[in-house]
């Protein structure tokens, strides 16, 4: 199986599909679904949005916006990737202990924001 990366990865292919360790960690450490990251064209768009009264010239801008989010998307993931390189060459990158970091980070905010909400003072 060809390894798929950020750098490598064509959004216009249905079927394509990340699958390089760096590159899908990437996408975890910034909370993103790659799925996200596939091109949608301006029909298709309008496919999502069918049964929703909306006029052609804000159905364009809207998926204008959505196009550049994606793109936007795309370019934070490949500087995330960067970052994981680096620190795999320093030897500082394992992909197992930054799942279990994020979980760790996720379950320490979870307890807080419980913790706060049950303060009179929050």
């Amino acid at each position: 199986e060809q390894v798929i990366t950020l750098e490598t990865f064509d959004p216009f292919k249905p079927k394509a599909k990340l699958n390089s360790p760096r590159s899908v960690d990437a996408c975890k450490r910034q909370g993103i679904d790659p799925k996200e990251l596939m091109y949608v064209s301006l029909q298709e768009y309008k496919e999502k949005v069918k049964g929703k009264p909306i006029e052609k010239e804000m159905l364009k801008i809207r998926w204008e916006h959505h196009e550049e989010k994606r793109k936007e998307k795309l370019r934070v993931l490949i500087e995330e990737r960067k970052m994981i390189v680096e620190q795999d060459k320093q030897g500082m990158w394992n992909p197992m202990k930054s799942t279990q970091q994020r979980s760790s980070i996720k379950q320490l905010g979870d307890s807080k924001m419980k913790s706060s909400q049950g303060s009179p003072n929050s």
